[in-house]
């Protein structure tokens, strides 16, 4: 062996060194982390054999490493659902440990113990259909619907413990209070224009919010739950109720265009309005008049919700199949994401912390589905997840280092991987 080539057998073996200290100041999936020191392995196993091949794969690995940290986003798992044809819905439960999720036919419910990656419980022909499911704050309630009954389920216990015969049909989505005393139901389609309160512990009606002239559509609390705002789809006012008092406080008169979903800032000092003519609104809750307003979408928009701070809000359309991230104060827009047909379909999540706004699009062409993440600060792409079939929906943890993916019979999580 030449003295070149020992020197190089060194220079390598002091490099796989530096990588593998560099890799334990990183958090990451522990099968992930075995995945690492399996290439590093095979890379000291050539130097054996070949130093140019040892020099290969270490720089194979120096460039897909760099390319994880500058990301951060990697396969965690991938949870299966036997008899299970779809997924529709997913939602984290408030501590994280949890992932829920329903069959897009909605007679099933399976939840997974995140830690595991094990069934916790399997609910199989439980309902007729899953129309909304979402975890109590304290994440001891697991409550969803099919359109004309709400269930709530004891998580720890695993049972069903109340189901709720409502006066209606198709239920919007139940919404708890900040601190989780209580929920709302109300209609999207039913001829009935009532929002009710509930109450969590034992399930017995608090009172109805008589007041709207159709079916309030959405509903929302403030941050600190004094207050409720609810719309309908079908008349061009929202409606904001005291909480405490259980009275109408104010009348938000717009436009004549009809508020197709709401949501407040996180200081509570705002409403955000989207319409269905693709203005999105900020009202003053102070005053009860509009601070501003967002225009660029061209048609209906069907979602909205604010960063941590308030100081940007995503919108998506399916009427002009776009994406759209703002800057509330002045108004900017910071992205656009565009779909490629009039018939794709896009949605979004945002990260908790505000920083990874996640974009789909369900292409007309049933081409498999690639989940975008996109720094809201810069408004850039930072990676994309590849899906071999269609997605169904999206949900951050509440920690925001988690990722799932509902597509198929299966659920795809993936983990940030982030420095210590």
């Amino acid at each position: 062996m030449t003295d070149s080539n020992e020197q190089r057998i060194d220079e390598i073996t002091t490099t796989l060194a530096n990588i593998r200290a560099e890799i334990e100041n990183y958090v990451m999936p522990q099968a992930f982390r075995k995945q690492l020191e399996d290439d590093l392995a095979e890379a000291e196993r050539l130097l054996t054999e070949s130093a140019s091949a040892a020099d290969k794969k270490v720089n194979d690995f120096q460039a897909y490493w760099s390319k994880v940290t500058q990301t951060g986003w990697v396969e965690h798992a991938v949870l299966q659902s036997p008899g299970v044809s779809d997924n529709g819905k997913i939602t984290f439960s408030p501590d994280g440990t949890l992932l829920a999720a329903s069959s897009y036919e909605g007679k099933n419910l399976v939840l997974w113990d995140i830690s595991s990656s094990e069934q916790f419980a399997f609910l199989k022909d439980h309902i007729k259909f899953m129309a909304h499911m979402t975890f109590s704050p304290d994440g001891n309630t697991l409550a969803y619907s099919d359109g004309g009954y709400v269930y709530l389920w004891d998580v720890a216990k695993k049972y069903q413990r109340v189901k709720i015969t409502l006066d209606g049909y198709n239920t919007t989505p139940i919404v708890f209070s900040p601190d989780g005393t209580m929920f709302t139901t109300n209609f999207a389609l039913a001829q009935n224009s009532a929002v009710s309160l509930w109450r969590t512990t034992d399930a017995q009606k608090i009172t109805t919010l008589q007041g709207h002239t159709a079916p309030a559509r959405c509903s929302a609390f403030s941050p600190d739950g004094s207050l409720l705002a609810t719309s309908s789809s079908r008349e061009n006012t929202v409606r904001i109720w005291d909480v405490a008092n259980k009275r109408q406080q104010m009348v938000l008169r717009g436009d004549a265009q009809p508020a197709q979903c709401i949501a407040f800032s996180p200081d509570g000092t705002m409403l955000a309005v989207a319409t269905e003519d693709g203005v999105i609104q900020f009202w003053d809750m102070g005053t009860g008049r509009i601070r501003s307003a967002l225009r660029g979408h061209n048609g209906c928009i069907e979602k909205i919700a604010f960063n941590h701070d308030g100081t940007k809000l995503a919108s998506s359309s399916n009427a002009d199949v776009s994406i759209r991230l703002w800057d509330v104060v002045s108004g900017r827009e910071l992205l656009v994401r565009k779909g490629n047909s009039t018939n794709d379909l896009v949605s979004f999540t945002l990260n908790p912390n505000g920083v990874t706004l996640a974009c789909w699009i369900l292409s007309s062409l049933s081409a498999p589905a690639t989940i975008e993440l996109w720094n809201t600060a810069t408004g850039q792409q930072i990676d994309a997840l590849q899906l071999s079939g269609s997605v169904d929906d999206v949900a951050f943890s509440p920690d925001g280092f988690m990722l799932a993916c509902t597509s198929g019979s299966n659920v795809k999580l993936w983990r940030q991987v982030m420095r210590k």
